[in-house]
């Protein structure tokens, strides 16, 4: 494929001056009709499972004469084991195509919803702002910079997409092992009729195409391209912010994983003989506060998921909502015990910090916030691993007590101040597990 370029200069923000938010997102924008492309690019899975018929759900669902109205309930049975060898391989393939995808590009938003009774204010809401939150990414349609099509082309189609034509071939010629091993583990609900009669992975792209209003368009239709060209520019500045929200979502997703790895777990040590005695020794799974969960969490107070031992089994059973003063009646401490941490944790944040340093910059102002909490998160890393190497990173925090309780410190208060910063973005932040952070609203 020829290598495409935009010849038009790089629109990048001088961090000398001060931008309103409207004039640093119109930069974000022109850098990204300037310089990029939009790319689609998607696949699909197999179906790997199917809703239960009215029969199968009450059934399910019979408790003596208690028994819920099965049009009330949704229950999915599963078609495919996951964990086949085959099945696993097909999708590993389809996972390392989305990851490569996304950790070359940034998400493109729809075009802007056009709404009416904007001032009409709907649960603290304006209906602008119920709007910007419908907003939703154009599934497989992301922006990618012009100097990295070559590099992406060529890697989809000659090594990630046949590695995938090649699992799907293979599960194809076992089909009948994997059919029987399936009606092995599902027995009385496999559903011959249902099973695949051979697996189909649908693959749409890469296809390029302009970002903004192409040249041969606003000769054909001048008026209407006038028209088309101002909802493109606040597409494209809907877009520029919705890229800093997705680079800090990912980021704070990736911090919370890996402060939980390496810090120490807080376990828990309540008076003999009280209500909570059975959760001696129990460890801290995770915290939800007002903020995750407002209808059910009053403020202040917090919902606890904890991990502890009845007798010879495990269980984890949610506790709350509890006061601070409730909390602290289970005698919380920091015990010896720590996560184990995983190379491939730390591979993932370098390369979402390395995705920040790319894109970032060019996002201008919007995402200077970002820029200092990836900044912090770097810095730490390098510290101790003397680059962002993961291999490195990891040996030295298996070393280095003094490193790993910094490095958990630093990377714990960064996924707080990101869920921070996207509170105030126009996107929906991932849920947070918060066994490391549990800042109370």
């Amino acid at each position: 494929m020829q290598t495409m370029k935009k010849n038009k200069p790089e629109v990048v923000a001088d961090p000398t001056t001060l931008f309103s938010k409207e004039e640093a997102l119109e930069d974000a924008a022109g850098f990204l009709k300037e310089n990029c492309y939009t790319v689609t690019f998607e696949t699909s899975k197999p179906k790997a499972v199917r809703k239960a018929s009215n029969e199968e759900k009450q059934k399910m669902l019979k408790d003596d004469d208690d028994m819920a109205d099965s049009d009330m309930v949704s229950i999915s049975l599963k078609m495919l084991d996951s964990g086949n060898p085959y099945i696993k391989k097909m999708n590993s393939c389809i996972e390392s195509i989305t990851s490569y995808r996304d950790s070359m590009t940034i998400p493109e938003l729809q075009l802007p919803l056009l709404t009416t009774g904007n001032t009409v204010n709907v649960g603290g809401e304006t209906g602008e702002q119920k709007a910007r939150k419908l907003l939703r990414k154009k599934p497989g349609v992301r922006i990618i910079m012009a100097g990295d099509v070559d590099e992406f082309d060529k890697y989809m189609t000659t090594i990630l997409i046949p590695n995938l034509l090649k699992a799907v071939e293979e599960a194809n010629e076992n089909i009948d092992e994997i059919r029987e091993e399936t009606k092995e583990k599902l027995k009385k609900n496999f559903r011959e009729d249902l099973f695949p009669e051979k697996f189909d992975v649908g693959i749409r792209g890469p296809e390029y195409g302009e970002v903004g209003v192409s040249t041969e368009f606003e000769k054909l239709c001048p008026s209407a391209a006038i028209r088309l060209k101002d909802r493109v520019q606040r597409h494209l500045m809907e877009t520029a912010e919705l890229a800093v929200a997705d680079l800090a979502n990912n980021m704070m997703e990736l911090a919370e994983i890996t402060a939980q790895q390496l810090a120490c777990k807080t376990k828990f040590s309540p008076p003999s003989g009280g209500k909570y005695y059975h959760l001696k020794d129990g460890v801290l799974v995770g915290t939800k506060i007002s903020a995750d969960d407002p209808f059910n969490i009053p403020e202040g107070q917090r919902i606890i998921t904890v991990k502890y031992m009845d007798g010879k089994k495990s269980v984890t059973e949610d506790f709350g909502p509890m006061t601070d003063v409730e909390y602290e009646l289970l005698q919380p401490y920091s015990s010896e015990q720590r996560g184990k941490i995983y190379e491939t944790t730390f591979d993932k944040l370098c390369g979402e910090l390395e995705r920040f340093q790319k894109w970032g910059s060019k996002l201008g102002e919007i995402g200077a916030p970002l820029s200092t909490i990836a900044t912090d998160i770097r810095s730490v890393l390098i510290q101790g691993g003397g680059s962002l190497n993961a291999k490195k990173i990891t040996d030295e925090l298996k070393q280095s007590t003094f490193f790993r309780n910094t490095a958990a410190a630093t990377i714990a208060a960064a996924a707080d101040k990101l869920e921070d910063f996207i509170s105030t973005m126009p996107i929906k932040p991932k849920a947070r597990s918060r066994q490391i952070s549990r800042k109370q609203s």
